[in-house]
């Protein structure tokens, strides 16, 4: 039967976690127990904190998205192929292929596929009977309804975290292999559930197979998502459980601006630091990312004090993609100047991959120099002509010369290159824009030789998302077998734009990781910090409107039409935002709050 364990965010979270291990392996110290923890950063902080005192031996920590796929995976591998960002964002385009709704102004704008995909993924969580309640309420959530049904077919031969969760459920009731290795589960500090992972924490349940350890918080407001919980799985959380004093700040910290903020910070952790505080057990926590990830890690850096992390940096803003992005730019922009040469500063260019010198970087500053003495403004014809003429001035001196003839020749290559295939499918854009990046930065091998580590394996990870673009098949209707690609009917400039916001889109993810785990201060979301322990922790941004954040109605799908489809309304991810504040708070016996009088963002 399974067990559901209240108790206080924080240390007491942690013993708990350290009792029902012991209980859970029983007389069988080689027994395996498989913590589900919220988040990889917790894994590793708990396994660090267990193991100082031993009695982990064979007990894996896995969020939960990892324990669904290996017990479920195997099941769905068979003729289907996980839904990665890319096919969600194909799907969603080639359902609004022909769409003459509501979306017609706007369906190539990445916004509307941004939108639809934050609402689809709502309704996949709908219940039976849900999307048809939708569909009644009005024309407009007919059509949002119709819309997400032509996703879910176009997408029918891939399986997403949803599926993945409902396979593993099943299989604990046909017999699992993996289950042998998982052994015990201990679900730790979760979150909401999704309705894939409730039926497969049910499936455990009815093996005996899992304790849920849940944070109390002794909040009104946080304890909501304790007490549904707890009413999904039929028990009662006793009243004095939730009773008591509430988690608070040992010390305030008022600062003018977010840049004194973080610099203050950085001066009382190096304090504690002189105390004896190792600064691996020093944790700063924001907000969000945006707001303060980068400030954070440029602060600690320029004080040159360690610091570890989650990454904050989108792909899309590493060099690797930036030059891609540039480059697919220049033909709408005529091949203006100041756009050319923005573009070759933005990485180490190749000037030719042949010639006398393959391989040397373009010179940018000198082709900078010389294209403006031209008087180039935009155009390919006239970075031909312009730059011939020059040459031949009587005032030009050789290296000028020499200088501009190479640029000229690097321009009127650049346009052939930038010449999409014709007829183009998303496919053959991939295959293209993978020729472009190994013409103008080289390949992996070459780019190996990078000064910055963290830029090569962003390389590498822009370089797969294009390969994986290149092998994906075109989507056809089921029923008449033709294919819906957006591109279908666009010009070559129109292909590039609408291929670029896609590609640009595929690349918002966060990549690589701040340093290594356990050396120097942690800094991450308050999201992050859920499960982990520190000595001392600083919550910076604590600005009103920010901490909490305001509730935000998605506009295609408002809490009226959420009721409609079965779904919680908007401001339930409210109680899941106070709980990660108040686990975050909870992480450490000495917790500061910092507040800006002005920040980012925002009015102070």
């Amino acid at each position: 039967m399974l067990s559901l364990l209240p108790v206080v965010f924080g240390k007491p979270a942690t013993e708990m976690l350290r009792y029902t291990i012991s209980v859970a392996k029983g007389n069988d110290p080689l027994a395996p127990v498989t913590v589900i923890v919220p988040s990889n950063s917790a894994g590793l902080s708990l396994r660090r904190t267990l193991g100082a005192t031993g009695g982990i031996v064979n007990v894996r920590f896995l969020v939960m998205a990892r324990v669904a796929e290996l017990l479920g995976a195997p099941s769905l591998a068979e003729g289907r192929v996980p839904l990665t960002r890319w096919a969600r964002a194909e799907a969603i385009r080639a359902a609004l292929v022909g769409h003459n709704g509501i979306f017609k102004p706007t369906v190539d704008h990445p916004a509307t596929i941004a939108a639809l995909d934050a609402t689809f993924r709502d309704l996949r969580r709908a219940p039976e009977g849900g999307l048809e309640n939708l569909a009644g309420k009005s024309n407009r959530h007919t059509e949002l309804v119709a819309l997400y049904r032509q996703f879910r077919k176009f997408s029918a031969d891939t399986y997403d975290s949803e599926d993945v969760a409902y396979a593993a459920a099943t299989s604990l009731t046909t017999g699992s292999e993996a289950l042998k290795d998982i052994g015990h589960t201990i679900l730790f500090l979760p979150r909401s559930l999704s309705p894939g992972e409730d039926a497969l924490v049910h499936q455990l349940r009815n093996r005996d197979l899992i304790d849920v350890i849940a944070g109390v918080a002794r909040d009104p407001l946080a304890d909501q998502g304790l007490t549904a919980l707890a009413d999904r799985f039929g028990m009662v959380i006793p009243d004095e459980t939730l009773i008591g004093e509430p988690i608070h700040a040992t010390r305030i910290l008022r600062a003018i601006d977010a840049e004194e903020e973080v610099r203050s910070v950085i001066r009382l952790a190096l304090e504690a630091v002189a105390g004896g505080t190792p600064l691996h057990r020093i944790a700063v926590l924001y907000p969000s990312v945006e707001m303060y990830g980068p400030l954070l890690q440029e602060q600690f850096r320029a004080a040159e004090v360690p610091i570890n992390g989650p990454p904050i940096r989108a792909l899309s803003s590493s060099m690797g993609a930036r030059v891609l992005l540039g480059l697919l730019a220049l033909p709408a922009s005529g091949f203006r100047r100041d756009a050319v040469m923005e573009w070759l500063t933005s990485g180490p260019i190749i000037e030719s991959p042949s010639g006398p010198h393959p391989g040397r970087w373009v010179q940018g500053p000198r082709w900078d120099e010389v294209s403006r003495d031209a008087g180039i403004v935009k155009g390919v014809g006239q970075w031909r002509r312009r730059l011939e003429a020059w040459t031949l001035q009587p005032y030009t001196r050789t290296w000028e010369a020499d200088a501009a003839k190479r640029l000229g020749e690097f321009v009127a290559d650049l346009e052939d290159n930038l010449r999409p295939p014709s007829g183009p499918t998303m496919a053959a854009m991939g295959e293209w824009a993978l020729g472009l990046l190994d013409r103008y930065l080289g390949s992996e091998t070459a780019a190996g030789g990078w000064e910055q580590p963290a830029e090569f394996e962003a390389y590498q990870a822009v370089r797969k998302v294009l390969a994986a673009i290149a092998v994906s098949p075109p989507i056809t209707d089921p029923l008449t077998g033709a294919e819906r690609s957006p591109l279908a009917g666009k010009s070559p400039a129109e292909a590039i734009q609408l291929f670029s916001r896609a590609v640009e889109e595929a690349l918002t993810p966060l990549s690589g990781r701040l340093g290594r785990f356990g050396e120097g201060v942690f800094l991450g979301s308050f999201k992050d910090a859920r499960g982990m322990n520190f000595d001392r922790v600083f919550l910076a941004g604590m600005v009103e409107g920010v901490v909490p954040a305001a509730a935000r109605e998605d506009p295609l799908l408002p809490d009226d039409a959420r009721e409609h489809a079965g779904l919680p309304p908007a401001d339930a991810r409210r109680v899941e935002i106070r709980g990660d504040y108040l686990a975050a708070l909870a992480s450490a016996p000495q917790r500061t709050l910092c507040f800006p009088q002005s920040h980012i963002g925002g009015q102070g």
